[in-house]
């Protein structure tokens, strides 16, 4: 409905505005932008499901959407700053964006604007960080701990599979044949999630 475009057309706008002022907020630890962040995606992840074909079809071709993805996930590299909260924010927008891009038919149509605006390349920076910091030491003694404090080293390996999942539709998404070559260069990550999805094989052209 019109109504439901205007709502998700202000939200996407407040959320753009937020993201404007969020490295001065982080630069301060304050962590109340990243709560309502992590709000505002659940909430766009809620009103997709079901599948809301109307919103999902209005948003996957939403070029300030595809920015607002792409930058506030640049915000949240774990850099021992907040680190649990960027944790639950990257993975509540990776799950917004796997619901969205998992409900497209992409039979029907393309969307090129995620890789055009380089969405794909901070997604493939942030997932080979998160893999690594699975293989980082951990400081606690505590068994299932992660590098990331307040973070359980399945949780962190849920995350990284769960990047690898966005990366798969994003490469769909855009009929992209050089983004499985990245994901693939990546090797380690890659042999380590090609071994979660055990005889499945995920990406396309793999």
């Amino acid at each position: 409905s019109m109504h439901q475009e205007d709502t998700l057309a202000e939200l996407i706008r407040y959320l753009a505005q937020s993201e404007a002022l969020l490295s001065f907020s982080l630069a301060n630890k304050n962590r109340r932008p990243l709560l309502i962040a992590l709000q505002a995606f659940a909430f766009l992840r809620e009103v997709i499901r079901g599948p809301n074909q109307s919103a999902i079809s209005a948003l996957v071709h939403h070029t300030e959407l595809v920015e607002l993805v792409r930058n506030f996930l640049r915000h949240l590299r774990y850099d021992g700053e907040l680190d649990d909260l960027k944790f639950r924010l990257r993975s509540s927008i990776l799950m917004f964006l796997l619901t969205l891009l998992q409900n497209v038919d992409w039979s029907h149509e393309r969307s090129t604007k995620w890789t055009y605006h380089d969405c794909d390349e901070v997604v493939l920076e942030l997932w080979q960080e998160a893999h690594q910091l699975t293989l980082q030491p951990v400081g606690s003694k505590r068994c299932g701990d992660s590098a990331i404090r307040g973070v359980g080293r399945a949780e962190l390996e849920q995350q990284v599979f769960l990047h690898y999942a966005v990366l798969t539709y994003l490469a769909e998404a855009s009929l992209s044949t050089t983004l499985p070559v990245k994901v693939a260069a990546r090797h380690e990550a890659h042999s380590w999630c090609q071994k979660q999805c055990g005889s499945v094989e995920v990406l396309r052209g793999q």
